[in-house]
């Protein structure tokens, strides 16, 4: 089975789905939000709006955060032209739970009425929906104005082939020199697909906004960017060492992402040759995105539940294409909250990237 169909998060709205679960990467979208509000202010709607202004949330996944940085783009844009016509296009994999995303649409509608008819923002606003991979081609040729993708790009078209990367379901110290070598050739080719795609889809001066996980270090096996996926690896082959799970399905098990280094992101963008690059920013999210005293945990295990919780609403779908019933997705986030727990003391953030990149003229 390809990854595109069986590549998303959690639906639903239960307990472990995405849209619960959300918080890290909502935290990461509001980070971002003066970078977005100032992309779409400095915008030269005359030179290439014609009246219509188009916006693609690439990877929007199942919840409202989908919605949100759109949101503020919408208000920066009425705020400028109240007569603008304004299209989001809500872009995800097939597989992806489009159905829970669409029941936070009356929601959003609602949020955007105002007392008269000068303030209600979703006046000539319209949403629809594309399915489909975005290594590839979404839309007609220089349609699209503005481009946000936040946790999205990091992911991979498909694992890379042959991966001789026995014990561990990610790049990691033990691993052999070649699976590093092997996940940023699959990285650069899939990004480059990616800019690709954008850059015959753009409008000449449009603006991609891309916040996604990464690394400072040049090292791909760092624990800045690798341990919660060796935490979570970890828990994997302690249950195979107990005989609970198939040692062979595990070691063939490997993630289908990559975190890199602004300097990888950038040697694509140059080499792909039709994109300008604007602002490059590193931030940091804390594991337990509800987690709000930097220095602090005032109950670590709570803080591992919350962790792991974020991590199997995104990994979950895949694990269970993968080992299916004989893997117990309770035990095993169970013990990975656990080592999340005993780690925590050590180092408790994610490294996130922010680039805007610009389609020349």
């Amino acid at each position: 089975m390809t990854l595109e169909k069986i590549l998303h998060m959690k639906g639903g709205e239960g307990e472990t789905s995405y849209v619960k679960n959300s918080f890290y990467q909502e935290r990461g979208i509001w980070i971002t939000k003066r970078i977005i509000e100032h992309e779409i202010t400095n915008f030269n709607l005359e030179a290439s709006s014609n009246g219509r202004f188009e916006v693609a949330e690439l990877g929007c996944s199942s919840g409202p955060n989908a919605l949100l940085a759109f949101s503020w783009i919408l208000k920066t844009l009425k705020e400028r032209n109240h007569n603008l016509q304004i299209m989001l296009f809500l872009n995800d994999l097939p597989s992806n739970d489009f159905n829970t995303l669409f029941q936070h649409l009356p929601t959003f509608y609602e949020g955007l009425k105002g007392v008269n008819e000068e303030e209600q923002l979703m006046l000539q606003t319209y949403v629809a929906v594309v399915p489909g991979s975005f290594f590839e081609r979404l839309f007609p040729d220089n349609s699209i104005h503005f481009i946000h993708a936040s946790y999205s790009v990091h992911w991979l078209a498909q694992v890379p082939k042959d991966l001789k990367n026995k014990g561990n379901i990610y790049m990691s110290k033990s691993s052999p020199q070649g699976v590093f070598k092997s996940y940023l050739e699959e990285f650069q080719k899939d990004f480059m697909l990616f800019l690709k795609a954008r850059s015959k889809e753009m409008v000449p001066g449009g603006c991609m906004v891309l916040t996604l996980l990464g690394r400072r270090s040049s090292d791909p096996s760092s624990d800045e960017c690798c341990q919660p996926f060796k935490l979570l690896s970890d828990a994997l082959f302690e249950m195979v060492s107990q005989g609970l799970v198939n040692e062979a399905k595990a070691d063939s098990y490997d993630l289908p992402i990559y975190l890199p280094t602004l300097q990888e992101l950038r040697a694509v963008v140059e080499a792909e040759g039709c994109f300008d690059i604007g602002r490059e920013e590193i931030f940091e999210v804390n594991w337990d995105s509800m987690e709000d005293a930097d220095h602090l945990y005032n109950d670590r295990s709570l803080s591992g539940i919350r962790a792991a919780k974020i991590l199997r609403a995104v990994f979950e779908p895949m694990l269970l294409i993968h080992f299916g019933e004989d893997l117990s997705l309770d035990d095993l986030f169970s013990r990975f909250a656990n080592n999340v727990c005993n780690y925590m003391g050590k180092k408790k953030k994610y490294i996130n990237l922010l680039v805007t990149l610009k389609r020349k003229y």
